[in-house]
């Protein structure tokens, strides 16, 4: 994978392809990569999204694989994986060599034909949502932070709802509703295709075509996304749980994807909470007011949040920390940072991004979701470049437009009073 070139083949219905010839690949890593995510729904359909990619992942297996009792050709499937985010949906498979030609075929010819959801798999995909929300949200410390971090960052644009979906919204669709969005979101001018494997691209080409070039592609449903209006101070939200530390999730608002500046906070976030970074060694040394810190840009096609999770230690607060993370911050502003330093920064940048071109189903991931947001995965490959030519001006403009105090939501939780008192006994 270090040395590949990529084919991309377009065909008449739209869809798009992105082959990634792979001689040292054993099994056939399939992403399937849909222009549709929350950023779609709408008051009263929250959840619809998700409700969708489980009911097609079921179609697409057949409902009987979890009885043993389907001999299709899709119990094949190695390992899959699938999830919904704010501005896409992914679907990923692991097939074996054998027949894939025809796997693959099929695989995509059924999951762009769909002719009806049953009722059974309705009941049972709201179910699962359910019981997926009671672990992620309601059984974790984590989970309630993250609803609420987006739902105070933002007042109008619909990142402001969690992708899983709010049991209200979703409890009430009916088939109906649900498979209309399938057909509305699920064409394939809307979808990116990416295979990595050691098969012969002509012929992934050549079945693709057979299974899907029937299938037509259609008109995006037009769909007004609010713009969100200037952040012009810091917004927080404290809430009290059976938790032991404290916790603190901190949110800075910051480009979409394909903004200059995401280069330069991505190098920063190794910079702050790399391996040996002066920020994280303050943070978490033995004296520290942290356990664990964890900093993530995600990929997004709107303005978007920098997610940066604290575990406190006991006896500490959320003020030292982000005493200290801002004291690190102004320092890199004002130009106090090493050359290198930064070049340290930088450099773990690109170990990161040559892990991920090593693993095949990280690395179709961005490749399918670049293509899909932004219409051009190369901006992607050209990553190492960015970070290699970024310079410390531009390192210090990108921090100075986005890593401000009024750009920030907080959300805290803190050990309740019984808790506190358990602790102290």
């Amino acid at each position: 994978m270090e040395e590949f070139h990529i084919i991309k083949y377009k065909l008449n219905n739209g869809l798009r392809l992105l082959i990634v010839p792979a001689q040292k690949q054993e099994t056939v890593w399939v992403q399937i990569c849909v222009g549709v995510g929350s950023c779609q729904e709408k008051m009263g359909t929250r959840g619809i999204a998700h409700l969708t990619e489980h009911l097609v992942i079921e179609n697409l297996l057949g409902r009987n694989t979890r009885r043993g009792q389907s001999d299709n050709i899709f119990k094949s499937f190695l390992r899959y994986y699938c999830y919904t985010y704010f501005d896409y949906t992914l679907y990923a498979l692991e097939i074996p060599p054998r027949n894939a030609y025809t796997t693959l075929k099929n695989a995509l010819s059924k999951f762009l034909s769909i002719e009806k959801f049953s009722q059974e798999d309705l009941s049972w995909a709201k179910n699962a949502i359910h019981r997926e929300r009671e672990q992620k949200i309601y059984q974790t410390v984590t989970g309630p932070l993250y609803e609420a971090l987006y739902k105070v960052a933002y007042n109008r644009h619909p990142y402001r709802w969690y992708t899983i979906g709010q049991k209200r919204d979703y409890s009430a669709l009916d088939l109906q509703e649900v498979f209309r969005f399938y057909r509305s979101f699920y064409i394939p001018n809307n979808i990116v295709v990416v295979v990595i494997s050691s098969l012969s691209s002509s012929k992934i080409i050549h079945c693709v075509e057979r299974g899907i070039n029937k299938i037509k592609g259609g008109n995006l449903p037009r769909h007004n996304i609010p713009s969100e209006l200037p952040q012009r101070r810091r917004r927080y939200r404290t809430f009290w749980d059976n938790v032991s530390t404290e916790h603190l999730l901190l949110g800075f608002k910051i480009p979409p994807l394909e903004h200059l500046y995401r280069t330069g906070l991505n190098v920063l976030n190794y910079a702050l909470f790399g391996r040996k970074a002066e920020c994280k060694r303050l943070l978490t040394s033995p004296k520290g007011p942290v356990r664990y810190v964890f900093g993530y840009l995600p990929m997004t096609k709107f303005e978007g949040l920098y997610e940066i999770l604290f575990v406190l230690r006991p006896g500490h607060s959320s003020k030292e920390v982000e005493e200290i993370l801002f004291d690190n911050i102004k320092k890199y502003t004002v130009g106090k940072m090493s050359p290198d330093d930064l070049k340290r920064a930088k450099k773990r940048a690109i170990n990161e991004f040559d892990q991920i071109k090593i693993t095949p189903k990280i690395f179709s991931s961005y490749l399918g979701i670049y293509e899909l947001l932004l219409k051009n995965y190369l901006i992607f490959l050209d990553y190492e470049n960015s970070v290699k030519n970024l310079s410390r001006n531009s390192f210090l403009l990108s921090i100075a437009s986005t890593m401000r105090k009024n750009h920030l939501t907080a959300i805290t939780v803190k050990p309740n009073q019984k808790e506190m008192a358990r602790i102290v006994s």
